[in-house]
């Protein structure tokens, strides 16, 4: 008797055992994506019932419909949620453990650019404004952007601009899509383009003084401040044989003009704020820089 209580009751345990609920499925979403949960053991049920209990719930509350051996969930309406299940076979009701939704989150996509005294920008029209030859570099965030990166040109995509950082040399409005590395179909852009226009900016990085067969570093030529407000301060080397300067607007236009001594002090309270071009000139060489009025 004592053997076939024992026996019967390794029988039950047995089968217990054998029907232990085990739920799995995917616990990290990403947006505008769905879920889904299954019965992890090979386990036939005669009942389903689906439950889930919100960020801010204390209870399970059993979900409408989800009534099968599998749920399939959305990523915003389960968010920070758990759900569970419950089974039941041959009257005995079965509890699985839980699984803890939740969604991928990162920092929004966003653009830098490697500062430049090739590149001028003007909030007023907001331009950037690029000397011709040269270049400068935008980049966005990444990671977490490192899938499907895409640079435009214009609207149209620009071949082989597929990393996180792209050199503009040419004018146009430029924008850029990616999608983060965990989700890479989530193509996500930063929203505004950058509108680049180029100019000529005169010989950089330096210009050739017939008079003296010498040459002189552009950046030896000192405007500032800039921006500026109601005047400009010019320093020249000494014997650059530089001695004249004229502002124009972007288009050419001829502003003001003058003569400069090695150290000039150059009023600009006729101009409106705006970006401007200054050209020194003399003894047949010239150079030119931009500067902002505010």
């Amino acid at each position: 008797m004592k053997k076939l209580l024992l026996f019967s009751l390794f029988l039950i345990c047995g089968l217990a055992s054998g029907q232990e609920l085990t739920i799995e499925g995917d616990t990290m979403l990403c947006p505008n994506t769905d879920g889904t949960a299954q019965v992890a053991n090979s386990t036939v049920y005669e009942a389903y019932q689906w439950y889930k209990k919100g960020y801010y719930s204390d209870t399970f509350e059993a979900i409408p419909g989800a009534t099968q051996a599998s749920f399939t969930y959305d990523w915003y309406y389960y968010d920070l949620s758990e759900i569970k299940l419950e089974t039941k076979l041959n009257g005995v009701h079965y509890e699985s453990n839980t699984l803890f939704i939740a969604t991928h989150m990162w920092i929004p996509m966003y653009l830098t650019y490697e500062p430049s005294k090739d590149v001028y920008y003007d909030g007023s029209k907001g331009t950037y404004y690029l000397c011709a030859g040269s270049s400068f570099v935008l980049k966005i965030n990444s990671p977490p952007f490192t899938a499907n990166i895409q640079w435009f040109r214009n609207g149209q995509p620009i071949l082989g601009a597929n990393s996180p950082s792209y050199a503009i040399t040419q004018s146009g409005t430029y924008t850029v899509q990616a999608a983060p590395t965990m989700c890479p179909d989530h193509i996500e852009a930063p929203g505004v383009g950058i509108n680049v226009t180029l100019i000529k900016c005169g010989r950089n990085p330096g210009i050739e003084l017939k008079s003296t067969a010498s040459k002189i570093d552009i950046n030896a030529v000192n405007i500032y401040p800039n921006p500026s407000t109601n005047h400009l301060n010019v320093n020249l080397p000494e014997d650059s044989g530089l001695e004249e300067y004229t502002i124009t607007d972007l288009t050419g236009k001829t502003l003001l003009n003058g003569t400069l001594s090695q150290t000039s002090n150059i009023s600009t309270t006729e101009l409106t704020a705006g970006t401007y071009i200054i050209k020194i000139a003399g003894n047949g060489n010239y150079i030119s820089k931009l500067f902002i009025k505010k």
